[in-house]
């Protein structure tokens, strides 16, 4: 079941709202995990069925106690639905946040708590204040965070552990969203002591290896997990691709901006890349991370401007290695190692089975399904959505097909194109109208386009997902790895050895040659679906 909210955040007191409340908002948000917060001033009895209903599609219910807590009737009006909730569904968790307040005055309605209860008694029904009682003991029973009056540990460490409780709360209960974590914690051990220490040093980390390895997903959560010891922090995701777009002005000064905490990223005729801004970045500590640089060049060009403050650390992912060994000097170089053989099975099995072990009678086959992979992650868990659900005989029909092809180089391309090859025709359309022209576009603009040429845009996509094939970032904007574009490609180029009379061109020669032909105006061109061509300034 998919909830409309990842967290709902029940709470009173304005020591709360502009302490503790706004660490944990703006931890979630960095995070990019969804919440509702329960802050509305509700005086009417209508207004409370809307916070029910948040409730209802929340699949974190975080509460916080405070020493006002009860003395809100819809605090407690709101609490009784949360454990409700909770008690229909145990897909739903209730945290529990004791906040400068004993749980045992939560639980036995002592201190704040009883002399709340003693004015609920003057207005309330016998019936509805036992109720409330009974609510709190069974809310203080449950496990959760406590942090004391007088106590002497940091809050930042409370908010801290409360974000990544949640985090991890949320990855158990969406396994698909975590299977890339599979092997996580030998490729991010080594970057411990860089994030941690107290160094002023202004450290550079790279990160490389082939498509698919996972650079991107231990880039992410390293900056999940130490963005908040940062005072600016910021995520380009997928530099190659945004410069087919964007100029490179352009985007550094977005990123300082973010990093800023600038609300309007860019001011006309104003580059941040100018000695106002570079002083202000100068005296912050700041986590830069750039996803996917190719080239030297495009690295240097980007940070040379840019001044960070003292302990700053900036995170580059690429495949190519001359990326850290030219221009840039950088502290730590990690090469990314495929998964071994246990950690692939772990992954593919996530993926065909949705448990970390074969299904009864699929060991054998799925030991020989993963060593088609080879260690790679994108490929196991593509080929793993391809075969869940799948009969025996299929399973067996896919891997002799394999078998026949046993050139090495094209192994994973041939392990992403089972999910494709069992697309149906629209969806196939679907798939390479995506790979060719609308990467990185919004999803609901993408499905109105698909829409108009009959093709069924929501249940083609919904299909792709399925198939991890593709993915929907946070922004609604429509992901493909590059692996699986270039697979798109690959089967365009197949269509035909001529150019004319392939469905789709992205290739400057490839056009040009047909502009040039006298046959321009000849039946080989109208095959033609679409051409995109991308001209760098």
């Amino acid at each position: 079941m998919k909830y409309k909210h990842e967290v709902f955040i029940n709470f009173r007191g304005t020591d709360v709202r502009h302490g503790l409340l706004s660490h944990v908002t703006k931890d979630l948000r960095r995070k990019k995990i969804g919440f509702y917060v329960d802050d509305v001033n509700l005086e009417a009895g209508d207004k409370i069925s809307s916070l029910f209903t948040a409730i209802e599609e929340s699949q974190i219910l975080l509460v916080i106690f405070s020493k006002d807590y009860a003395s809100s009737k819809w605090c407690l009006m709101e609490l009784e639905k949360i454990l409700e909730c909770a008690g229909k569904n145990e897909q739903i968790v209730v945290v529990p946040v004791f906040y400068k307040v004993d749980p045992a005055d939560v639980r036995y309605q002592r201190g704040d708590y009883g002399a709340a209860f003693v004015e609920h008694e003057t207005r309330e029904d016998k019936v509805t204040v036992q109720n409330w009682k009974s609510a709190l003991t069974k809310a203080a029973d449950l496990s959760g965070f406590h942090y004391s009056l007088n106590s002497e540990m940091d809050e930042s460490k409370l908010v801290d552990d409360i974000v990544e409780h949640i985090s991890r709360k949320l990855r158990k209960s969406y396994p698909g969203e975590s299977n890339d974590l599979v092997g996580i914690d030998k490729n991010i051990e080594w970057v411990n002591s860089l994030m941690t220490n107290n160094s002023e040093e202004i450290i550079k980390i790279g990160i490389w290896g082939m498509g698919g390895i996972g650079k991107t997903t231990i880039a992410q959560f390293v900056f999940d997990k130490f963005s908040h010891q940062y005072e600016g922090c910021y995520f380009l995701e997928n530099i190659k691709d945004e410069l087919q777009t964007s100029h490179l002005n352009y985007l550094r000064d977005e990123a300082v901006s973010k990093l800023l905490g600038e609300e309007n990223p860019h001011i006309t005729g104003a580059s941040k890349a100018g000695s106002f801004y570079m002083r202000r970045l100068s005296k912050k500590k700041v986590l830069l991370v750039l996803d996917n640089v190719n080239t030297p060049k495009l690295l240097k060009d980007f940070l040379e401007p840019i001044r960070f403050g003292p302990g700053s650390r900036v995170i580059v992912t690429s495949r190519q290695k001359q990326v850290f060994t030219s221009g840039v000097l950088f502290d730590e170089i990690h090469h990314v190692k495929k998964l071994n053989f246990e950690e692939s099975l772990e992954l593919f099995c996530l993926n065909a089975f949705n448990a970390s072990q074969p299904k009864r009678g699929f060991q054998e086959l799925s030991e020989k399904a993963v060593a088609f992979a080879r260690g790679n992650p994108l490929a196991l868990k593509v080929f793993g959505s391809y075969f869940h659900s799948k009969s025996e005989d299929i399973w067996e029909s896919a891997l002799d097909r394999l078998k026949k092809y046993p050139d090495p180089d094209g192994e994973i391309l041939r392990v992403l194109r089972f999910s494709y090859d069992e697309l149906v025709d629209t969806e196939k359309m679907i798939f390479l109208d995506i790979a060719f022209f609308f990467k990185g576009d919004d999803k609901d603009y993408v499905i109105s386009q698909l829409d108009e040429r009959k093709l069924y845009g929501v249940c083609g996509m919904d299909s792709l997902q399925q198939k991890a094939l593709i993915d929907i970032s946070k922004d609604n904007k429509i992901q493909m790895h590059d692996l699986i574009q270039k697979m798109g490609w690959q089967i365009v180029r197949q269509e035909s050895s001529v150019a004319g009379n392939r469905s789709r061109l992205n290739d400057l020669e490839d056009v040009r040659g047909i502009l040039n032909s006298d046959r321009v105006r000849s039946k080989y061109t109208l095959k033609i679906f679409g051409i995109i061509l991308v001209f760098i300034h």
